[in-house]
């Protein structure tokens, strides 16, 4: 493709962005699916980008993503309302996993044959909600602050637990219970202190952001401190969601501290709004590229899978609202409320890479599950439109 076609495409991605974000705040249309059909149109239908070309840079772009998404999220929690509702986003993620991995795992092994630890492989990547997804659909939703608190923990907590679990039965083949248990506990609370840490040692020069030229150190600081956490075997996704969590509550941190710092200018949560949604776009149209005409043929498979993952998802949500008037009212949304994407998209190709025989088409049935999930989670937003 010339340099030209490329800018135009480009221009075109950006303008969907803009124009699905503006349908979905009269809809409620996810803007997920616009930019999704786009890479679709423009990759499987018109071949104007081969999935090969792009697929090496779909983690580098997907994780740039999450890393603007969590940021400029963890500048907006309290440190309050995480520690009032984490455990219940700690049930939703882990009851979530749970049922995915063993619905989706006998499932497989049934349809398709694959061997049991391929099986849960396959319903481990598919085991959580994406938080490139679904952070921005709840942040603009008629919805309490609980519910959306929650259901913004589970998708990074079910990001953690789905790339921790299928790693380990990629390296393990085998993995006990106890062995998954201790992985996870060091994978999250590690990046979390750590993403805390590097926080509070940031908490100083904060004043002296005044300028718009100086926002930008602190998407670098989140990108070394994302590539660092991942290189010791942490989450980066959790680290940065810390680092910003003490950012947006530098000033009772600061007199906790006793360390001089001064709040964010609202202008630095708008900037890093606008790269989060840049990125989001782009991330969004790959996903959509990456489809392949193959994808017919797993079409049944692939339907049944997703009927069995809202199974999951919505006996999930069931355990998580007993004895919570609140979450159990808003249990229908948050069951139907489950969109794949970039840890899926990226976890479907690692079995393969550790040499399982048979799970060539694992990407296929990861990406169609994307673009059901997607959907789904379209017609759930159906009535929570803000009133203006």
């Amino acid at each position: 493709m010339d340099p030209l076609t490329l800018l135009a495409t480009f221009s075109l991605i950006m303008a969907v962005g803009v124009l699905s974000d503006l349908l979905f705040r009269k809809t409620l249309i996810p803007d997920t699916l616009p930019l999704i059909f786009l890479g679709i149109l423009l990759g499987p239908l018109l071949r104007l980008f081969p999935p090969r070309n792009l697929q090496p840079f779909l983690p580098v772009l997907g994780s740039l993503t999450l890393i603007a998404i969590l940021l400029e999220q963890g500048m907006k929690l309290s440190y309050s309302r995480v520690l009032r509702d984490a455990p219940r986003a700690v049930l939703l993620a882990l009851s979530t996993f749970l049922f995915s991995t063993l619905f989706l795992g006998f499932l497989s092994h049934l349809l398709l044959g694959f061997p049991l630890v391929s099986s849960f492989m396959l319903g481990a990547a598919l085991g959580g909600t994406s938080s490139i997804i679904v952070v921005p659909l709840v942040e603009r939703l008629r919805l309490p602050p609980k519910v959306r608190t929650v259901v913004l923990l589970d998708s990074v907590i079910t990001d953690v637990l789905c790339i921790v679990v299928v790693l380990v039965l990629c390296t393990l083949g085998r993995a006990t219970l106890p062995e998954v248990g201790r992985r996870l506990a060091l994978v999250f609370f590690s990046a979390f202190g750590l993403g805390t840490v590097m926080g509070i040692l940031w908490l100083p020069p904060l004043s002296r952001l005044k300028e718009k030229s100086h926002y930008g150190v602190l998407l670098a600081m989140a990108i070394a401190l994302y590539v660092l956490t991942e290189k010791m075997g942490a989450s980066g996704g959790v680290a940065v969601l810390a680092f910003g969590l003490v950012l947006g509550n530098a000033p009772g941190l600061g007199r906790v501290f006793k360390i001089r710092t001064a709040p964010l200018a609202p202008e630095v949560r708008s900037f890093y709004g606008e790269i989060a949604f840049l990125l989001r776009a782009f991330f969004l149209f790959s996903l959509g590229v990456m489809l392949d005409r193959g994808i017919l043929r797993l079409l049944p498979h692939s339907l049944l899978l997703f009927l069995a993952a809202v199974a999951a998802r919505m006996a999930s949500a069931k355990v998580t609202g007993l004895g919570d008037p609140q979450l159990r009212e808003n249990g229908r949304l948050i069951g139907l409320l489950l969109p794949k994407g970039l840890a899926a998209a990226v976890l479907a190709y690692l079995p393969l890479q550790y040499g399982f025989e048979g799970t060539e088409v694992f990407p296929q049935l990861v990406l169609c599950l994307i673009l059901l999930t997607n959907l789904l989670s379209a017609l759930a937003l159906r009535g929570k439109l803000p009133k203006n």
